[in-house]
């Protein structure tokens, strides 16, 4: 008889047998020192195996890792998930370069509720197996459980370029549903939309990609993958086409019923300019009574405008509101469309019949609008403080309105002056509870206004009408006196507000605000005195670590920021958002310390988890700019970041200066002109680029102006920029008037 071969599988089933002996309730047999290949009748003995070759060190490990992993194997079908996971490490350590050894680790350790485990493991194999598409998804998955889109987009997407992913294929269409989801709840529609088209091709027919009704109706009863939905991303990302497509389909879906769906309709219609079919969908939309909020009354106002029709939108609206009375969202615009047109006798009979059946902050924001349209500061007075009251409970629109309405009294003085002496006069016998409400709205509006002692005195009425709002009045008046410069006068409220037993709930926060006023007053010392006793709380959480680093940076100690910083990186490297912050920060610790090139890599490192994050754009971008380097690159980067906030001062100077940088100086002018109009526009580095590109416009007189406005804010911070202002004093003496020289 010829001598049966041992290879590999024998002498893996010989440790196999071992490893698992400890899952055996019967006592192991003898280990046979030499074993023999069983005989059958009539069979020559066999001899033991010899091999040809002795294996190497690392082929044995290989097989040794083999048989682990089988014992592995064996322990979950049994459901032992504790006991493979150890095989399945033990297989890891013997041979760590196979990637089926991580992914049984992921499910191991996936039903043992172990997630670092999972990402660990999952990113191991991911390394060695970059196509390996489900385990790219379920590492995605991992990632969004964490609420790290970002992260699982990047995996999604590799997913989605593997060669082993077949396009026509139901793994093809639910990646690119995933990634469309998470796009379209990011706000980046034209990317969704990239995706749904795939989704939506399959939805249509789903057999070309292998799915079947089931999986099919699924998706289209799911609400972040149903027509409706697909059809609103392509309506954000403008394609119009597409949007039509989806949402016929989804009125085929509904047998013609009148929906949402009409609505959208309505929307792609306009926006295609077919204005008659927009008014037909929308009108069947009115007649199916639905609520969605005020936007498709503006949407009516709008295709009545393009139809020459817009003086029929009153008798239309009211036409409506007549037959769906109890819809407030079409009742207070139609009230706000009599305002419009002043008629306020029609829009206050509305916002009172309202207040009838249940208080609103709408309705009193309205009867606000007309007070303040008719100067009754009493009147106007109580209504604002009502809307306050509630103002916590609805919807950012609304809270929109409020802000909206407090800034048009603040650009009113006269107005504002006959407000305060309504509240003066109500609370001349003493402040009462009811009070409360109007002066701290006042005090607000005094903030906003600069009428800083003005918002101090409303601040300390509504501390004696409301003790319990103690927490809130502090920090208001803190914050008005810090943007005053007024660092003294809030030292001494925030160190009141610690001493208050109302305050002792927020006490960590109150300790931070007064700890970074002390900084930027200059009061060092005792800015870290008072910022370690956060540590009494929780020495070592990464919020914590992160305030005691800003009080170093915010008092320009970049050598203890730097370590500070960087000791809350290493503590805490996945600690989210902020490490981030302390990533940027970092940053610009090591610019300030004359170390560009480190500075950039820290952004440039960040920016590739982070691509479309407007911060580190900007960041980075100006960093560029300001050594004259990648300069179209950095006007791109930039850009983005104007794009997400066109009113953020910062990324407005940055704009300004990649453009002067190019040589582009009236559109420069034109970005830093708009920073200076910012709440943080008096900014000293602002004033010092507006300066330079006056100078190259020839405005010699406006750049003196500017850099003499940078450096006297510069000389009044408390740790003002020593450098900038040596910078400033040498441009103003090399451009003397003449006459000065």
């Amino acid at each position: 008889m010829k001598r049966l071969m041992w290879g590999v599988s024998m002498v893996s089933w010989v440790a196999l047998s071992a490893a698992l002996a400890q899952d055996q309730k019967a006592a192991p047999e003898k280990p046979v020192a030499n074993p023999v290949i069983p005989q059958q009748l009539a069979d020559d003995e066999a001899p033991p195996f010899e091999p040809v070759r002795q294996r190497t060190t690392v082929e044995q490990q290989k097989v040794d890792s083999q048989a682990w992993f089988m014992a592995g194997q064996v322990r979950l079908q049994r459901e032992q998930y504790r006991k493979a996971k150890e095989a399945f490490e033990e297989a890891k350590k013997l041979d760590p370069t196979n990637p089926q050894i991580y992914r049984s680790l992921v499910e191991a350790a996936m039903h043992l509720g172990d997630t670092p485990a999972v990402m660990e493991n999952a990113r191991k194999a991911v390394e060695l197996d970059p196509d390996d598409v489900d385990l790219l998804r379920q590492l995605a998955v991992e990632f969004l459980r964490e609420n790290k889109g970002t992260e699982a987009i990047k995996y999604l997407e590799q997913a989605l370029k593997s060669p082993k992913l077949d396009k026509k294929s139901g793994n093809y269409v639910l990646l690119n549903r995933d990634l469309g989801v998470i796009y379209n709840m990011m706000g980046e529609f034209d990317k969704a939309a990239d995706h749904f088209e795939v989704l939506l091709a399959a939805m249509i027919k789903p057999s070309e990609f292998g799915l079947n009704s089931q999986a099919r109706q699924e998706l289209v009863k799911n609400r972040a993958t149903s027509y409706e939905e697909i059809g609103a991303v392509f309506i954000r990302a403008k394609r119009a086409d597409k949007a039509i497509q989806a949402l016929e389909m989804a009125v085929k879906d509904r047998r013609g019923k009148s929906g949402p769906v009409n609505f959208l309709l309505a929307q792609v219609y306009h926006d295609k300019g077919d204005h008659e079919r927009a008014l037909q969908q929308l009108d069947a939309f009115f007649g199916a009574q639905l609520k969605r909020g005020r936007a498709p009354y503006q949407l009516l106002g709008s295709i009545l405008d393009k139809l020459g029709k817009g003086d029929t939108l009153v008798a239309r609206l009211q036409e409506l509101a007549e037959k769906d009375a109890r819809n407030k969202d079409l009742q207070f615009f139609l009230a706000d469309t009599y305002l419009n047109a002043k008629d306020l006798d029609r829009a206050e009979a509305i916002y009172r019949k309202s207040l009838e059946d249940s208080a609103s902050t709408e309705a009193y924001l309205g009867l606000a609008r007309i007070y303040r349209k008719q100067n009754k500061a009493a009147e106007l007075l109580d209504n604002l403080a009502k809307a306050f009251e509630r103002n916590n409970e609805q919807e950012q629109a609304v809270a929109q309105a409020f802000e909206d309405e407090i800034e048009a009294i603040s650009k009113d003085a006269a107005l504002f002056d006959a407000l305060l002496a309504a509240m003066k006069e109500r609370t001349k016998e003493g402040a009462r509870k009811e009070h409360y409400s109007a002066a701290f709205v006042l005090a607000t509006i005094a903030g906003a206004t600069e009428k800083v002692d003005a918002a101090v005195e409303l601040y300390d009425i509504a501390l004696k009408a409301n003790r319990s709002a103690a927490e809130r009045i502090y920090g208001g008046k803190g914050a008005v006196l810090s943007g005053a410069k007024r660092y003294d006068d809030a030292i001494v409220v925030y160190k009141a507000a610690l001493e208050d037993p109302l305050v002792q709930r927020s006490r960590p926060d109150m300790i931070v605000r007064l700890a970074r006023v002390q900084s930027i007053a200059g009061k060092y010392e005792d800015a870290v005195k008072t910022i370690n006793e956060l540590k009494k709380i929780n020495p070592d959480h990464p919020i914590v670590l992160m305030e005691i680093a800003r009080v170093h940076y915010f008092a320009h100690k970049w050598e203890a920021a730097k370590e500070a910083f960087e000791d809350l990186i290493k503590r805490h490297p996945d600690g989210g958002e902020v490490v981030n912050q302390a990533r940027m920060s970092l940053s610009n610790v090591y610019v300030q310390l004359g170390d560009l090139k480190k500075g950039e890599e820290v952004l440039e490192a960040y920016l590739v988890d982070h691509p479309d994050d407007p911060g580190v754009n900007n960041d980075l971008g100006y960093l560029y700019a300001d050594q004259g380097k990648n300069l179209e690159k950095a006007k791109a980067m930039i850009e983005k970041a104007v794009k997400a906030e066109p009113k953020n001062a910062a990324y407005l100077d940055s704009m300004g200066w990649v453009l002067f940088k190019l040589g582009q100086h009236n559109e420069a002018k034109t970005y830093l002109e708009k920073a200076t109009q910012t709440d943080r526009g008096g900014d000293a580095t602002i004033w010092d680029h507006l300066g330079d590109v006056q100078l190259q416009l020839k405005e010699v007189t406006q750049a003196r102006q500017s850099w003499e406005r940078a450096l006297k804010t510069s000389k009044e911070e408390a740790n003002g920029d020593e450098k900038l202002q040596k910078k400033l004093t040498e441009k103003l003496e090399l451009h003397k008037p003449a006459d000065a020289k």
